[in-house]
């Protein structure tokens, strides 16, 4: 009896404490979020349905997403587990999640039962209407219960396509490639050391959001440090809300370049659209010659603009005035800008005369040629250049100096100086010289025509890639050609890339030409473009339309030679 007792006693002690142990697993279970048994079949039927109430509004359908499933099952169980059931911004929840979303709502059924939380949700205005809004495209179901309640979240959001970075790589790789041959120009091979600095950058500044320029900086500094013999290097870099708006920089035709190292990357990226796309392009030019010529021999020879817009092959008068300043020369230079003047009659060529007298300490002849100065003033010139002169007059009365002190008065003088000597070693054929008088006359005076002529200046020199990039930051800067001066220089720059074989670079630049100058000669040269770059039907369809329009006997027969040869 007492061993029965004792055993009794023993089993309703374990009894007991397996009870309490029950009741409390009971209670925590029903303080803590459980999730549902929401399964893909019942999230189709929710789409479905959703998608039979949009048709009748004649919206898109939505397209069930997992990734928005997923983002609606978290919110589900923080919801249930008692975070606010309304939140300030899913879209910033959604992106935080990794999800490629513009545009993004997001509602909270709150109900005893999930069959409830169904009816509810298409039932309920406030949430039904989100279900019908224009803006979305996709669609993703989460549930979860806690506290005796069931929390259907829905996810709606405009994504972003995925790409496959790998093969858009690949892709505009080829594409690379194939404006590569139409020049004659070698493939670019991939370079290991390229490559990897190249997914570097772009995986640095999509999680760091280091500044493009520092980065760059870095990337410098790696491949020089790994003593790399792969010759010039350059890097781009650029960013894309999709990958349609990927442009493939001109310096990837450039004929010295022979390596290449390329990374395209996705993601959510501070400062971008979210499913942003990051690509580096990373090229090598090493120092070997490389056939920079043109592979158009075949061709006829671009046309010049009708009043014979070309550079000047001999300086100025006022150019040798200002040489003459330059080397110190100020009695030659003050009889140079006489004779500007006595050419031209324009009042500033007498001015700058009265100012080599000054420099040259003839202080007579300085004051003789400034009162002259303001004389001619009195009729054509502005309120401030007539002060000035008086001014000038005083202080040369006065045995004072003329010349202004001022910081940006002096850099104003040195920049013209340096252009006025690029001018002159541009005419002579003297390239690096020019290129090296318009780079220090920029340092003084960062003015976009400078671009212009280092871009000349390099392409002349054989640096057709650097020349690229001088045309293509001198159109970023100057978008619109305000003017028959900027329209000519584009003509000219397309007349220049096209000598060397670059046909697409020189076809941007007559097409922009031609949208605010449309003349024959832009039109002409435009066609052979794409003759040269094996383009027949857009080389016919221009062809025919010069031919149609000009008056000309001997220019429609020329035309109509041209498309009989495209026609074989």
């Amino acid at each position: 009896m007492r061993l029965l007792l004792k055993l009794y006693n023993d089993n309703g002690t374990r009894a007991l404490w397996a009870g309490v142990a029950i009741l409390i697993f009971a209670i925590v279970s029903c303080m803590h979020t459980t999730f549902s048994t929401l399964t893909d079949a019942r999230r189709a039927q929710l789409t479905a349905d959703a998608n039979q109430q949009r048709n009748q509004q004649k919206l898109a359908a939505l397209t069930l997403n997992d990734q928005l499933s997923n983002t609606a099952t978290e919110r589900a169980r923080a919801v249930a587990n008692g975070a606010k059931e309304k939140e300030t911004d899913a879209l910033q929840r959604l992106v935080k999640s990794g999800v490629f979303a513009r545009f993004a709502l997001s509602t909270v059924v709150k109900t005893s039962s999930a069959e409830a939380a169904y009816h509810e949700l298409f039932s309920n205005p406030l949430h039904a209407g989100k279900l019908q809004h224009n803006g979305i495209s996709h669609i993703g179901f989460g549930m979860a219960t806690g506290n005796g309640k069931t929390f259907l979240v829905v996810d709606m959001a405009r994504l972003v396509e995925s790409v496959d970075e790998k093969k858009l790589a690949a892709a505009l790789l080829s594409r690379i490639n194939h404006n590569r041959s139409r020049i004659k120009a070698p493939p670019l091979k991939d370079e290991a050391n390229l490559m990897a600095a190249a997914n570097r950058m772009n995986t640095e500044f999509m999680t760091s959001g280091t500044g493009e320029d520092m980065l760059v900086d870095s990337i410098r500094t790696e491949l020089s440090g790994k003593q790399m013999t792969l010759g010039k290097i350059t890097i781009s870099f650029q960013t894309a809300s999709v990958s349609a708006d990927l442009s493939l920089p001109e310096r990837t035709s450039d004929p010295s370049a022979r390596y290449i190292g390329m990374a395209v990357h996705q993601g959510n990226v501070p400062n971008q659209d979210p499913g942003a796309l990051v690509m580096t392009i990373i090229l090598a030019a090493p120092p070997a010659d490389a056939d920079t010529t043109s592979q158009a021999s075949h061709l006829p020879p671009p046309r010049a603009m009708p009043d014979g817009h070309k550079p000047d092959t001999k300086a100025s008068v006022e150019e040798q005035a200002w040489l003459a300043t330059l080397v110190g020369n100020h009695k030659k230079a003050a009889a140079l800008f006489l004779k500007a003047f006595k050419r031209a009659k324009e009042p500033r060529f007498m001015y700058e005369a009265a100012r080599a007298h000054a420099r040259n300490g003839e202080n007579v002849a300085a004051l003789d040629k400034m009162k002259r100065y303001a004389g001619l003033c009195e009729s054509s010139c502005s309120d401030a250049e007539k002060q000035t002169a008086k001014d000038m007059i005083k202080k040369l009365e006065k045995g004072e100096s003329i010349f202004s002190t001022s910081k940006q008065a002096k850099y104003n003088v040195e920049a013209k100086r340096f252009f006025i000597l690029g001018q002159k070693l541009f005419s002579d054929g003297q390239w690096e010289g020019a290129l090296d008088a318009f780079s220090q006359a920029y340092t003084y005076a960062p003015h976009p025509d400078l671009i212009y002529n280092m871009g000349l200046a390099h392409l002349k020199a054989g640096h057709v890639g650097d020349a690229l990039d001088f045309f293509q930051e001198y159109q970023r800067q100057v978008p619109e050609a305000q003017s028959a001066d900027q329209a000519q220089q584009l003509f000219s720059m397309g007349v220049e890339l096209y000598n060397v074989g670059q046909y697409d670079a020189a076809a941007k630049r007559f097409t922009m030409a031609y949208s605010f100058l449309p003349l024959e000669e832009i039109l002409y040269n435009l066609a052979l473009c794409h003759m040269a770059l094996e383009e027949k039907k857009e080389a016919l369809r221009i062809f025919q339309e010069l031919a149609d329009k000009t008056a000309d006997d001997d220019k429609k027969a020329e035309y109509r030679k041209m498309i009989e040869e495209l026609q074989k």
